[in-house]
C-alpha cells in the first residue's frame, strides 16, 4: 500500500469512529491510484487519483480534495451532465461541492480533529443552497456563452437567486469529472437507488454531533422534498450565524436526518408569515400537522409566527403567535372558494414585506394573475402542497415547491 493510500485509509477509519455518517460513505467509495491522471477525477463510480499530486499536498488540503471527489460521486455529477458544455458543467459542479465542503463538512472535520483546508486552486463562491447544479450551470453559462481560448472562465463571488456577485476571470480549472461509463436507463436508476441506500445507511450511523448537508438529505426524496428540509436550509443561509453542532433534542430523533443546533439568543431572528388555505380542501388533521411542524421549526430558529387564513381573500390574521397550543387555537372564520392572488393583494394593501413566507394549499387555486402577483416575493416563498399533486408552472413561479410530510410526525 502506498503512503497516499495509507493516508486515505486512515481518513476513512478516523471518520468511521468519530463522524460515522461521513465514515460510512468514505469506506463505501472506491479509490484507485492512476498516474495518468493529473490530479483526481471521478466517473461517478470510482475515484482515480495521482499519488504524486495528493502526496505533495498538506494533510488538510488532501482531505479536502478527497471529500470533493466523494461529493461528486454522491451527487452523481458525471451522469447528470448529459449534453451540457463540459467546462461549464464541471465549474458549476465544483462551486456546488465546495460550498457543501465549506458550509457543512469542514466544521465537522475540524470538530473531530481532522485537518481540512481549502486547496490553493479551485472554484469558490457563496452559493445559494437552494441551487441545484443544473440551475447554477445556467448562471455560469450566461457569463460564458462561448469558450475562451485559454479555457478561463468568468466566475462570480456570489451565486444567489437574483443576487449574483461581482464577475472575475478565473483560470482554467482542472477537469475532475471524467466521461461516465455508458449505462442504460435501468443501470442509471439502479445507481441512483444505490446512492440513496448508501445515504440511508450512513444516516443511521450518525451520533447526533453534526448535520447532514441538505443537498444530500434531499436525494432521499428528490421528487417531492419535505418542506421542512427547504425551510431549515433557507433559515440557515439567512441567519448566517455560527452553527453549534450540538446533540439535537430527543424529539427530533424520529427524523431521517440529524439537525444542527442554533444559537440560543434572547432576540428573535426572523418573522415567519404563513398563509393557510381555509377553503375547506385541507382537513383539520393535516392543518394541525403543518402547524405543529411550523411551531417546531420556529422554536428551533427562535422565529415569530404570523398566521393568516385565506380563500378568495385573506380572512383572519393572527400576529406574533407564541406557543404550540396558541398556534393550534388559531382557526379560520370563513370558508369559500380559492384565489391565491388574494395573498398578494393583502400584502400590497397592508404594506407587509415578509422575509420568510409559507403558503399551505392543496394546489387547486386557479391561475396566477401577473398584474396582482408580486415577483420580488418569489425568492422568499415556499409553497407547501398538502396533496401528492405535481407542481404547475404557476406554482414554480411563486417560489420553491415542497410537500407536507405526515408520516414523520408522531
Amino acid at each position: 500500500m502506498s503512503e497516499v493510500a495509507d493516508e486515505i485509509r486512515k481518513l476513512c477509519m478516523t471518520t468511521v469512529r468519530r463522524a460515522p455518517f461521513y465514515g460510512d460513505i468514505l469506506v463505501s467509495v472506491s479509490f484507485e491510484e492512476d498516474r495518468s491522471v493529473q490530479t483526481a477525477v471521478t466517473d461517478g463510480l470510482k475515484i482515480r487519483y495521482n499519488p504524486d499530486f495528493l502526496g505533495a499536498l498538506p494533510d488538510g488540503e488532501r482531505n479536502y480534495v478527497i471529500m470533493h471527489e466523494v461529493m461528486h460521486v454522491l451527487l452523481r455529477h458525471p451522469m447528470r451532465g448529459k449534453n451540457r458544455r463540459p467546462d461549464i458543467w464541471n465549474a458549476a459542479a465544483d462551486y456546488i461541492v465546495n460550498s457543501i465542503l465549506d458550509w457543512d463538512v469542514r466544521p465537522v472535520m475540524i470538530k473531530i480533529g481532522i485537518p481540512f483546508d481549502r486547496p490553493k486552486d479551485g472554484l469558490f463562491a457563496e452559493v445559494d443552497r437552494m441551487h441545484s447544479v443544473e440551475s447554477l450551470y445556467d448562471c455560469v453559462l450566461r457569463d460564458n456563452p462561448v469558450p475562451s481560448e485559454d479555457g478561463s472562465l468568468i466566475g462570480r463571488t456570489t451565486y444567489r437567486e437574483g443576487i449574483n456577485g461581482e464577475g472575475r476571470v478565473v483560470p482554467a480549472p482542472d477537469y475532475d469529472l471524467a466521461e461516465p461509463a455508458e449505462m442504460s436507463k435501468q443501470q442509471e436508476a439502479l445507481l441512483e437507488e444505490k446512492t440513496k441506500a448508501l445515504l440511508r445507511r450512513a444516516a443511521k450511523q450518525g451520533n447526533g454531533s453534526y448535520a447532514i448537508p441538505p443537498q444530500l438529505a434531499q436525494i432521499l426524496d428528490t421528487k417531492k422534498p419535505d418542506w421542512r428540509v427547504l425551510m431549515r436550509d433557507f433559515l440557515d443561509s439567512e441567519i448566517k450565524e455560527e452553527v453549534s453542532y450540538a446533540t439535537p433534542e430527543r424529539k427530533y430523533f424520529h427524523m431521517d436526518m440529524i439537525l444542527p443546533g442554533h444559537p440560543t439568543e434572547e432576540e428573535d431572528l426572523e418573522e415567519l408569515w404563513a398563509f393557510v388555505d381555509s377553503s375547506g380542501s385541507i382537513g383539520k388533521e393535516r392543518m394541525d400537522v403543518f402547524l405543529t411542524q411550523l411551531y417546531r421549526i420556529s422554536k428551533e430558529f427562535q422565529c415569530i409566527i404570523n398566521l393568516c387564513f385565506w380563500d378568495t381573500q385573506v380572512t383572519d390574521v393572527y400576529r406574533k403567535v407564541r406557543g404550540e397550543k396558541n398556534l393550534l387555537k388559531c382557526t379560520p372564520s370563513h370558508s369559500g372558494g380559492t384565489d391565491v392572488n388574494c395573498i398578494y393583494d393583502w400584502i400590497a394593501a397592508n404594506k407587509v414585506r415578509p422575509e420568510v413566507m409559507l403558503i399551505l394549499t392543496d394546489g387547486e387555486f386557479g391561475p396566477l394573475d401577473p398584474k396582482r402577483f408580486l415577483p420580488y416575493l418569489r425568492r422568499n416563498t415556499l409553497l407547501v402542497l398538502s396533496e401528492e399533486t405535481e407542481p404547475t408552472d404557476d406554482m414554480k413561479r411563486m417560489g420553491k415547491v415542497a410537500w407536507l410530510k405526515e408520516s414523520r410526525v408522531r
